[in-house]
């Protein structure tokens, strides 16, 4: 094999390894986000109520399509349900119908999913317009998947918070990386016992291979000293 084609090979490996790394590390981020956020169990949800801050009421008016409804205020204190790579928080808000002048109360639902870092966000929402007699919710969802299940709707972020992102992309990319590592050493160990050089596969192992020119260690063998064979010759 000329170097040429050795140096090309080795080039096409390297991308191809680095090109796993990237696109395991990202898929299995986004998969992990999305498992936690389908399958939490309800039980092992920490529940508790928090008062709203300013946060809340800014992430309310950027994130809530409430249409030409204005005067929204939170009502009361958020619920926040939180699980290992989740968090969801419910909140409440009443504004007045610029057709009927009647209260109209919205619920929306906040989802961040990812470990070790919220890397998926997502919400829903409904209204329950004013009318007389009282209507139907609107449900509208914005930047989130919502299944029914068993145990109730499910409500699965796909909207990617970049940072989040990457950062879990990092710790998923050392695990995703011990998968080529493990192959790799696993056939070298395989070659070194079909007496093969570990690096190429060719036949034979010597100091280095004729094949691919790798130098390969291995253990020096201890010459024989002439003098003291001699002395310790029999007569």
């Amino acid at each position: 094999m000329s170097t040429t084609t050795r140096v090309r090979r080795d080039r096409l490996r390297l991308a191809v390894v680095a090109l796993w790394y990237v696109a395991g590390s990202v898929v299995g981020a986004v998969v992990l986000a999305m498992g936690i956020a389908l399958f939490a169990a309800d039980s092992m949800l920490v529940t508790r109520l928090q008062p709203t801050e300013e946060t809340d009421r800014d992430w309310w008016k950027s994130e809530v399509p409430t249409g030409d409804r204005i005067g929204w205020q939170l009502q009361g204190r958020r619920k926040t349900m939180v699980f290992p790579g989740l968090e969801i928080i419910d909140y409440k808000a009443v504004a007045y119908s610029p057709e009927t002048g009647q209260p109209e109360t919205a619920t929306a639902t906040r989802v961040d999913a990812g470990w070790p870092f919220p890397c998926l966000t997502g919400s829903s929402w409904y209204l329950m317009p004013a009318s007389s007699p009282p209507g139907s919710p609107m449900v509208l969802e914005s930047s989130a998947i919502r299944l029914e299940t068993a145990s109730g709707p499910r409500i699965i972020p796909w909207r990617p918070r970049p940072l989040g992102l990457l950062l879990d992309a990092v710790v998923m990319g050392g695990l995703v990386a011990m998968g080529p590592v493990a192959w790799l050493l696993a056939r070298q160990i395989e070659r070194r016992i079909r007496g093969r050089c570990p690096s190429c596969g060719y036949p034979g192992i010597g100091a280095r291979c004729s094949e691919c020119g790798r130098i390969h260690r291995h253990p020096d063998p201890v010459p024989d000293d002439p003098d003291q064979s001699m002395l310790t010759r029999d007569p």
